[in-house]
């Protein structure tokens, strides 16, 4: 963890920030989330300035698109950021973390999308990164039927994945 990493850590920790539990370095999908909280489906990412190349901002912009279509929120900040201005970054996480719970309880109680009326347990749910995995929705090959899990897990295996090119020989960054 960075320097910065370390003084938001210390205080989303041990569920201090309005009670939310963060997990600090957690995967999700091909990704590794700085932090990460499931209640909120909120992934918080802080960025050094190796994010500002144009590979890295392409990147991110991609991984950002990939995690938002499996119903996450990602927030970003810069070092400078946190280093300088620690209360609002965590007044702003714990604003958008409270909404977003609000937000994905009334859904999951009023909703009337069939991806959403099932719940998570009926494998409807779209875009997901577990989606085919365990039980009845696997195929007779004993594989994922959703081609993101065919093959394993990895850009290169992704049809049409964003981050193919990304990833791929077209930039040569791996």
């Amino acid at each position: 963890m960075t320097n910065e990493e370390k003084a938001l850590w210390n205080k989303l920790r041990e569920n201090k920030l309005a009670g939310l539990r963060f997990k600090p370095q957690h995967p999700i999908h091909i990704f590794i989330a700085d932090f990460y909280c499931h209640k909120a489906k909120l992934v918080i990412e802080i960025d050094g300035s190796s994010h500002e190349n144009l590979v890295q901002k392409q990147y991110d912009a991609e991984r950002t698109s990939q995690l938002k279509s499996f119903g996450i929120k990602v927030l970003r900040f810069k070092n400078s950021e946190v280093k300088n201005h620690l209360d609002h970054v965590l007044s702003h996480i714990e604003k958008i973390a409270l909404e977003l719970i609000e937000f994905h309880q009334t859904s999951t109680n009023q909703s009337s999308t069939p991806a959403l009326k099932g719940g998570i347990e009926s494998g409807k749910v779209p875009n997901s990164p577990l989606q085919g995995v365990g039980g009845k929705h696997q195929d007779s090959t004993n594989q994922s039927s959703t081609p993101a899990l065919k093959g394993g897990i990895g850009a290169k295996n992704i049809p049409n994945s964003p981050f193919q090119e990304v990833w791929g020989k077209k930039t040569g960054v791996r």
